[in-house]
């Protein structure tokens, strides 16, 4: 059972299951069981998930138990900051995974975790390159022109 915390720490848990999935349909309109047919059409709900932040938040209620009694989606969106949301988003992918029939499931995480190392790698060469380019020379000029209202071209970027 996967789960995240927000930052009230209060831990939700999410779990996948054909009644979950019936109630995220009534309540937020995305077909899960539609989407869990295969990895494919699971991953597209997640992209489609990660570009629509209040729609995550939706599912994301309708899919957790909350820790205590009484909280409404609106208590969620309120203790759901940049991390907790990341956080969330995660247990909402791992508890779809968790779905699928083990012999698919292994190869699913497989290949997740291959996606995100790549990211990984990616994200750190990003990182590395907007490091060289704010610590040059040409970073310096151009708030230098800025600051003595010169005309100046974009910082180049690669």
């Amino acid at each position: 059972m996967a789960s995240f915390t927000d930052t009230k720490e209060r831990v939700w848990t999410i779990e996948i299951t054909l009644g979950v999935a019936r109630k995220v349909k009534r309540d937020t309109e995305v077909d899960l069981l539609a989407a869990l047919k295969n990895p494919e059409s699971a991953n597209n709900l997640m992209v489609s998930l990660v570009d629509d932040p209040e729609r995550l938040g939706q599912v994301l209620y309708a899919t957790a138990t909350p820790p205590e009694d009484g909280l409404s989606v609106d208590d969620l969106f309120l203790t759901l900051d940049h991390e907790a949301a990341e956080s969330a988003f995660n247990a909402l992918d791992e508890a779809i995974t968790d779905f699928f029939p083990p012999q698919v499931r292994g190869r699913l995480k497989r290949a997740k975790q291959k996606v995100l190392t790549v990211m990984q790698k990616e994200t750190e060469m990003n990182l590395q390159e907007l490091d060289a380019a704010i610590d040059g020379e040409e970073f310096e000029k151009l708030i230098l022109d800025s600051i003595r209202g010169e005309s100046s071209t974009a910082l180049p970027v690669s």
